[in-house]
């Protein structure tokens, strides 16, 4: 599986509203960036049985709330994507965050 972060932001986005059990019936590679939003710590709940984690009982950790507000504005969105697959055409989740946080800073910069 390659990550794809439009899919990852529709599964954090999902999981905030309440339809990531929805979502999930949809596609093999939603159901995959489930399992990675899990592993990033992005999505958190009880362990029912051997590890296994029911959807609907699914949420939003604290850096999965923090990641859906930097993730939310879909201008911003756009313009760092854009950004990213212009220059580097990948990159890792940690630059997504910083460039989706720094968007963010100047926006606000400029809303004083």
């Amino acid at each position: 599986m390659k990550r794809d972060m439009d899919i990852l932001r529709q599964v954090v986005l999902a999981a905030e509203d309440g339809t990531l059990k929805t979502i999930a019936e949809e596609s093999a590679a939603i159901r995959d960036h489930i399992k990675l939003a899990l592993e990033a710590g992005l999505l958190g709940g009880p362990e029912v049985g051997a590890g296994h984690r029911p959807l609907g009982l699914l949420g939003l950790t604290p850096a999965g709330y923090n990641f859906a507000e930097l993730a939310r504005n879909t201008v911003i969105w756009g313009i760092v994507a854009a950004r990213i697959e212009g220059s580097v055409g990948t990159t890792s989740f940690a630059v997504w965050l910083g460039l989706l946080e720094a968007e963010h800073k100047k926006r606000l910069k400029y809303a004083d």
